[in-house]
């Protein structure tokens, strides 16, 4: 069976402020590369968060079907920009939270949060609490909580937007650093075009709502003049 995820005729609308509705989405189809960084790039409002909702099962479209294959039943995990955090838990149980839920052994979980922590590079605040850590360390925990499950998926929405730009680009190495590890399908959500081009190997373009597919670049890394000038034009 074929891996990874495809996303069909998607359309999602909502009731506005007047009653009638708002299309988010409309008949969107694509299909991300599997195991590979996907950043999603348009104007505010055009859907791309919308679409991670529907991808991760917040929300339901009113119509087309988004196929996970060959998951094994897993679901993707989400990171938001906000890290929200259980404030009342250490570092380690933050991380520890859904394995305890999947009822996983307390050795095989203990031994995951370790190997995630030193990943994070956190293993030296195994013990500290939510408010006792900068807002970088807090998304490294948020990361840390859903890798440490595995998922076939992450689903990230603008996950480093809220940090300066040296920590937001420490985070960008942290995550290539992890999906080198786990191999991974990623779908990112960012309006940063640099950061699209330095952590993808596609960078897929919306247009204003709503939300339809403008163009899908490859990322060429020998390229990268090219790829961006690309990029500009779809969004204009």
């Amino acid at each position: 069976m074929k891996k990874g995820i495809s996303i069909h005729e998607v359309t999602k609308s909502f009731l506005g402020t007047n009653g009638d509705k708002v299309y988010a989405l409309d008949k969107l189809t694509f299909e991300p590369p599997h195991g590979k960084i996907t950043a999603l790039i348009g104007p505010s409002g055009c859907g791309k968060s919308t679409l991670l909702n529907i991808i991760g099962g917040f929300e339901t479209a009113d119509t087309g079907e988004v196929c996970l294959q060959a998951m094994n039943g897993q679901k993707p995990c989400m990171v938001f920009q906000s890290p929200a955090l259980f404030d009342w838990l250490t570092v380690s149980q933050n991380v520890e939270f859904g394995l305890k839920r999947q009822h996983v052994p307390i050795k095989e979980r203990k031994r995951a949060v370790r190997q995630m922590l030193t990943w994070v590079g956190l293993e030296a605040f195994k013990d500290a609490y939510p408010n006792e850590l900068s807002g970088g360390m807090k998304q490294r925990v948020a990361l840390a909580r859903v890798l440490v499950l595995r998922p076939p998926m992450l689903l990230m929405d603008e996950p480093f937007a809220a940090l300066d730009a040296r920590l937001r680009e420490k985070m960008q190495d942290l995550l290539l650093t992890v999906w080198e590890k786990l191999q991974l399908t990623v779908l990112f959500v960012t309006h940063d075009v640099e950061e699209a081009l330095r952590i993808s190997e596609q960078v897929v373009v919306f247009t204003e709502r709503p939300g339809r597919i403008r163009a899908s670049i490859e990322v060429k890394k020998d390229k990268l003049s090219e790829c961006r000038s690309a990029i500009y034009k779809a969004l204009l």
